[in-house]
């Protein structure tokens, strides 16, 4: 009990530091027992509208996880939640064990419309229960070579990263080439695809592309919803999508970067700007696997 107050406080600490007093606050209060029972109310008068009351997504990390959730939370009734016994501390080091599923997971969220959004793994255990619980489920990805620059300006912009200190020493180059060379990424990020690729349920989990959200939303969200068997009007996913867009959101338009910001630049195929020939082959290596299995433009004009 003591360790998991000292982990709250320490979030809440980066929380501050980071977003400010204002939002800390409603981080505070954000799985508070007043939402969870506004939504359970929600649930009672909406529920019988929808085939199943949970919509989870798993998501390689920047990936538009963030983006997608906030959007589904806008259907009607539905609202954005996190388990209690989920991302409560901060990491000090690559850890791939805080977004595992407990037992009881998606009991938890039996009376509400809810919108779960994290980084599980596709581990046997977290596989043996999204079986069990019988819900359609969406797994996000992104080309893991923007993925990679990506992760260059989160870790150094967010001091609650465990690789915080690290970026903030290097070049975006030279981090490329040690996430490269060293098996980082390929551990991190490359792996978390495979296992996925090869473990999910086809008939119970849709995959959704960041580049293909950013360049047909309107088709991604349509075919989301068809998927989960929910009957969403298309004007009612436009509005959805006008909501959410990459200015209304940040006030800027696409491709006008703040290397700042969370939602930082909302484009693709960064990295054929940034990635060195050295980079691409020592990516060719490890990841052309990936590329091809999801379609993506090869890293080698020859290879």
């Amino acid at each position: 009990m003591v360790k998991h107050i000292n982990n709250r406080l320490k979030r809440l600490s980066v929380n501050y530091r980071r977003f400010g007093l204002i939002n800390t606050v409603r981080y505070l209060f954000y799985n508070g027992l007043i939402k969870r029972a506004k939504n359970r109310y929600k649930y009672l008068t909406k529920g019988k509208e929808y085939p199943q009351n949970i919509i989870f997504i798993t998501s390689l990390p920047k990936s538009g996880s963030t983006w997608l959730a906030n959007m589904c939370a806008e259907i009607d009734g539905f609202d954005l939640f996190a388990p209690y016994k989920w991302n409560t501390y901060i990491a000090q080091q690559w850890d791939d064990t805080r977004w595992d599923l407990s037992e009881n997971i998606f009991s938890e969220f039996s009376r509400n419309l809810a919108v779960i959004r994290g980084h599980t793994w596709a581990t046997p255990q977290n596989i043996k229960i999204l079986k069990k619980s019988n819900l359609k489920y969406v797994i996000g990805v992104r080309d893991p070579r923007d993925k990679l620059i990506s992760e260059y300006y989160h870790s150094r912009n967010f001091p609650g990263h465990w690789a915080h200190a690290e970026a903030g020493k290097l070049t975006i180059e030279k981090f490329i080439a040690k996430k490269l060379n060293s098996g980082e990424f390929e551990k991190e990020s490359l792996e978390w695809i495979r296992l996925w690729l090869k473990a999910r349920d086809q008939a119970n989990s849709i995959i959704i592309r960041y580049e293909d959200l950013l360049d047909k939303p309107h088709r991604v969200l349509a075919g989301l919803f068809e998927f989960l068997y929910f009957k969403i009007d298309g004007t009612i996913i436009n509005s959805i999508i006008n909501k959410h867009s990459f200015r209304k959101v940040t006030g800027r338009s696409r491709g006008e970067s703040d290397d700042a910001k969370f939602v930082r630049k909302g484009i693709a195929g960064e990295w054929k700007k940034l990635f060195s020939e050295e980079h691409k082959i020592l990516f060719n290596k490890i990841g052309e696997d990936l590329i091809e299995a999801l379609n993506y433009e090869p890293t080698l004009k020859n290879g």
